[in-house]
């Protein structure tokens, strides 16, 4: 078969993009959930996790510790559209951690902290999936 090099470097480029989030990290477990409970309106099929190292508990008395709280919730059709396993929704407002509660979370190589409502979310940089929810850890 010859491909086109533009089909070639779209599928090196995708490639590159999951590896590093997804596969290469070795980080994934299909089948079984993280702390933060079983997926939120996801696919069965599709259960991830990782080993983030913080349960809703820990990351709760963090944030009181911060003061970082009396967050507002979604409204629930985008807290529908939230989901492990699934893209970030697009347009969701998020806002970063701050610097001194991200100092106490556990730094997971290519995924960043984010809070969304009064969740704690993690995220693959490279793709935007969500791969865990801690919820209600800002209520």
């Amino acid at each position: 078969m010859n491909h086109s090099p533009r089909l070639r470097y779209g599928t090196l480029l995708l490639i590159c993009l999951l590896l590093p989030s997804c596969a290469e990290l070795g980080i994934y477990s299909p089948g079984r959930h993280g702390p933060g409970g079983p997926n939120r309106g996801s696919d069965p099929q599709v259960q991830v996790s990782v080993s983030i190292g913080i349960s809703i508990g820990e990351a709760r008395r963090l944030a009181v510790s911060h003061g970082i709280t009396g967050m507002r919730a979604l409204p629930p059709g985008i807290q529908r559209n939230l989901a492990r396993g699934k893209a970030l929704p697009p347009g969701i407002a998020r806002r970063t951690v701050p610097r001194r509660l991200l100092d106490d979370l556990p730094h997971i190589p290519n995924h960043e902290w984010r809070i969304i409502g009064r969740d704690l979310i993690l995220i693959a940089i490279g793709t935007l999936i969500v791969v865990d929810i801690l919820e209600n850890v800002f209520d």
